[in-house]
C-alpha cells in the first residue's frame, strides 16, 4: 500500500482517481545515433538504462494553483519527491513495473482525501510523464455535500467548510468533538428594512477527526470553535472568513488533555454541520 494512506480515513476520505495525461518516452540513451560519412571517429554508444523515471506536475484545482510542496510516492518504494514551486516533481530510478503513484499535502489532510492514480506501467530505459490535478471545487462540493444549494433569506449558499480537529501535541485526530460555526448574517430591504441575524451550525467530529459545514453563504465572517470538556479551557476559538471562496479548508488543534464534549446546547448535528432541534 501507499505509505500513509491510512492518515486519510473517514466519512469524506476517497481513493481519487487523478485528472490526469500520460505520455511515455524514450530516453536519449536507447535511440542510436550514427556519425556523419567520413567522420574520423564515432562517438561511444550509452548503454540503455536498467531503470525508468517519473516526472509530472501536481495542479491544485481548487484554488488554480500549483500544489506547492506536496510528497510523491511510488506504491512498493522507498522513492519520494516533493513539487516544487511550480508543482513539479521527478523520481529516478524506478525498476521496470506497475506502479500506484500517491500525493501527500496538507491541503489534502485538512479536506480529508486520499489521492492516487491508477496503476502506471513504467518501462526501463524511458520516463513516464504526468499531469495530476485535485478534484475541482464544484465536484468537490457534489461530492462531500451533494447538490449545490442557495437560499439566501435561509443563510444557504454554495460554499463549503471541511476540516479536522487533531491533538495539539501529538497531531493525532480527535473523535467526538463538538464543532460549531457561527456568523451574523445581515440582510436589508425596503420592506424587511435591515436585520442581524445570529447563525450557527453545529456537527460532531467523525472517527478520522473531520468535519464539514456545507450550504454556506461565500461571505460568512465568523468564528469556528472545537468545543471541548476540560477543566482549563471550553472551546478552542478560530476567526473563519470565506471571502467568495467555495471551499475552505479548517484544522484546529484541541490541548493534548482534550475530552470530547457531551452536552450540546444546539442539538444534535446532522453530517453536513446544519443543526436539528435539540
Amino acid at each position: 500500500m501507499i505509505p500513509a494512506a491510512s492518515r486519510h480515513a473517514g466519512v469524506f476520505a476517497r481513493l481519487l482517481t487523478l485528472a490526469f495525461a500520460v505520455a511515455t518516452a524514450r530516453t536519449a540513451s536507447s535511440q542510436s545515433s550514427s556519425a556523419p560519412t567520413g567522420a574520423p571517429h564515432t562517438a561511444p554508444r550509452t548503454a540503455p538504462s536498467p531503470f525508468g523515471v517519473i516526472t509530472g506536475i501536481v495542479v491544485d484545482s481548487l484554488y488554480g494553483r500549483p500544489l506547492v510542496g506536496a510528497q510523491i510516492s511510488v506504491e512498493g518504494l522507498n522513492n519520494l519527491a516533493m513539487t516544487d514551486s511550480a508543482g513539479r516533481f521527478t523520481i529516478d530510478s524506478v525498476p521496470p513495473g506497475k506502479y500506484r503513484i500517491g500525493v501527500f499535502h496538507p491541503l489534502l489532510d485538512s479536506l480529508i482525501l486520499s489521492i492516487a492514480s491508477p496503476p502506471l506501467q513504467v518501462f526501463a530505459d524511458s520516463t513516464l510523464g504526468l499531469i495530476l490535478a485535485t478534484p475541482s471545487a464544484p465536484t468537490f462540493i457534489r461530492l462531500v455535500c451533494g447538490p449545490i444549494q442557495i437560499d439566501t433569506m435561509a443563510g444557504i449558499g454554495p460554499s463549503v467548510v471541511v476540516g479536522r480537529v487533531l491533538d495539539a501535541e501529538t497531531e493525532a485526530p480527535v473523535a467526538g468533538v463538538r464543532v460549531t460555526l457561527s456568523w451574523t448574517d445581515i440582510q436589508a430591504g425596503t420592506n424587511i428594512g435591515v436585520h442581524r441575524i445570529q447563525r450557527i451550525r453545529d456537527t460532531t467530529t467523525g472517527p478520522g477527526g473531520g468535519f464539514r459545514f456545507c450550504n454556506l453563504p461565500p461571505s460568512v465572517n465568523g468564528v469556528a470553535r472545537a468545543i471541548i470538556a476540560t477543566a482549563d479551557s471550553g472551546a478552542v476559538s478560530r476567526p473563519l472568513s470565506l471571502n467568495g471562496r467555495l471551499v475552505v479548508a479548517l484544522v484546529l488543534h484541541v490541548p493534548a488533555a482534550a475530552k470530547p464534549a457531551t452536552n450540546s446546547t444546539h442539538g444534535t448535528a446532522s453530517s453536513d454541520g446544519r443543526a436539528t432541534p435539540p
